[in-house]
């Protein structure tokens, strides 16, 4: 599949998504901005189109969190169209999908980008309540430093 192929083939999701000004990438790369973040749309060798996102993961995610991403790669009741997995080098979470060059249509298309912003908003609120909750912990040590700190002068003093 050509670049200019590919181009034709996206032109109904830009539309769709109001980027009509999208300009022919000759590498057949695009980027798209949704509310959860940005999602690449990338031409492979093998004639498939992939659209991959990438999310920050909190430094410490914890065993926990861990087999939440794991399990929700499980989806026994629907194909899975969207994998998840990490990059432990950059510290990112990586989500992808591939349509085969006869899936790039409109109504694929979209179904992917759906269910990869609605993924990103959903590990997104994962990773923000842990690190609220690691941002409280760290409030608590904090205070329980203080107060040690505040007993053990009152001790000092009346020695």
């Amino acid at each position: 599949m050509t670049p200019e192929k590919l181009f034709q083939k996206l032109q109904p999701l830009f539309r769709q998504l109001r980027v009509p000004d999208m300009q022919m990438n000759p590498h057949g790369y695009y980027s798209l901005t949704l509310e959860t973040g940005e999602v690449y749309l990338e031409k492979t060798e093998l004639n498939t189109l992939i659209m991959i996102a990438f999310l920050p993961m909190p430094e410490n995610p914890g065993e926990e969190m861990l087999l939440e991403l794991l399990q929700a790669n499980l989806t026994p009741d629907q194909e899975s169209i969207i994998t998840i997995a990490a990059d432990k080098e950059e510290n990112k979470l990586v989500l992808w999908g591939g349509l085969k060059e006869e899936e790039i249509y409109l109504e694929k298309m979209m179904m992917m980008l759906e269910k990869i912003n609605i993924t990103l908003a959903v590990i997104s609120r994962w990773f923000n309540k842990l690190l609220e909750e690691d941002d409280n912990k760290k409030g608590e040590l904090e205070k329980t430093k203080f107060q040690s700190n505040q007993t053990e002068q009152f001790l000092n003093q009346r020695k």
